[in-house]
């Protein structure tokens, strides 16, 4: 295992206590549930971060859940054909997070793959067409 993804493992273990407690104090809000789902993925604990795409699944029934959110939780899971899903989803939809896209390290494990660059280069068009 690469040392810098065993370190964001041990990260994630040690952090992912802090993200339930802000999660459940949040009344579990989906920009604070995916930090949750992420963690619980980093952390190895994949059965766990399935049951919050299910919780982030069952809250966009209510109100919007950004499909940005799950490619990060997917990408974490090392689940790469799922992530894009989402991320052209967030390209469809023209997701404000997708402004992170080029810094975002949520999105590091997508970056070899050559999806990830009709992505970006997708949101360069995007973002070229809208007026200054």
């Amino acid at each position: 295992m690469p040392r810098n993804e065993l370190h964001c493992q041990r990260h994630a273990r040690a952090s992912h206590c802090g993200v339930q407690k802000a999660s459940s104090l949040s009344d579990n809000d989906p920009t604070r549930l995916v930090g949750l789902g992420r963690a619980y993925a980093l952390a190895g604990r994949k059965s766990e971060a399935r049951i919050v795409l299910d919780q982030l699944s069952q809250f966009s029934s209510r109100s919007y859940v950004p499909p940005y959110f799950l490619a990060t939780i997917y990408a974490a899971l090392g689940e790469n054909d799922e992530a894009f899903t989402w991320l052209k989803e967030a390209l469809r939809e023209r997701d404000v997070y997708l402004a992170w896209l080029k810094v975002d390290t949520a999105v590091d494990p997508l970056r070899r793959d050559r999806r990830f660059q009709s992505c970006y280069t997708t949101l360069g068009c995007q973002i070229s067409l809208v007026p200054i």
